[in-house]
């Protein structure tokens, strides 16, 4: 899953990419993207209608859109960490990767309660092993990785979900 934050204007959008599936702010959309050419037009179809966009990579995370006659500027943001005023932020029940590296265990799986401190998985970086804890007490909600996945620094690893 490749997951985006997409700011336009003001509003910010959580977008979330799975082959054949979109969600927007956790909401999954009943859509169909398609790509019309190598210049980045593209066809969207939502709710019947179809709509063709034109996307232009600019610089520094910039997009330059233009849909229904409209001229738009969107930061787009790759995974789940956000700069913000030159510092990255991320939700609080984001287990984040702490340097680029490779996933050489899961300690935990998914729906298993898990204390703060407790060890999630096992990364390796430059032939050392970091142990992964959790940062707070919850269930483990999603495991993004697997062993052998290869991660980036801030990329997210895996979500707890507290209890209210």
């Amino acid at each position: 899953m490749a997951i985006y934050h997409v700011t336009v204007g003001r509003k910010e959008y959580r977008v979330e990419i799975q082959p054949g599936q979109y969600k927007v702010n956790g909401r999954l959309m009943d859509m169909q993207l398609q790509q019309l050419n190598s210049n980045g037009l593209y066809l969207v179809e939502r709710d019947k209608q179809k709509v063709e966009m034109l996307l232009k990579p600019m610089d520094a995370g910039r997009v330059s859109v233009v849909v229904n006659q409209r001229h738009l500027m969107v930061r787009v943001e790759r995974n789940s960490v956000k700069i913000r005023n030159g510092r990255a932020t991320h939700s609080q029940d984001e287990i984040l990767a702490p340097m680029p590296g490779v996933v050489v265990q899961l300690l935990a799986v998914n729906g298993q309660a898990v204390q703060a401190g407790d060890v999630v998985l096992i990364i390796e970086s430059m032939k050392m092993q970091m142990e992964i804890r959790a940062h707070l007490p919850g269930k483990i909600e999603r495991l993004s990785k697997k062993p052998g996945d290869k991660i980036d620094k801030g990329e997210v690893l895996a979500c707890i979900r507290t209890s209210p």
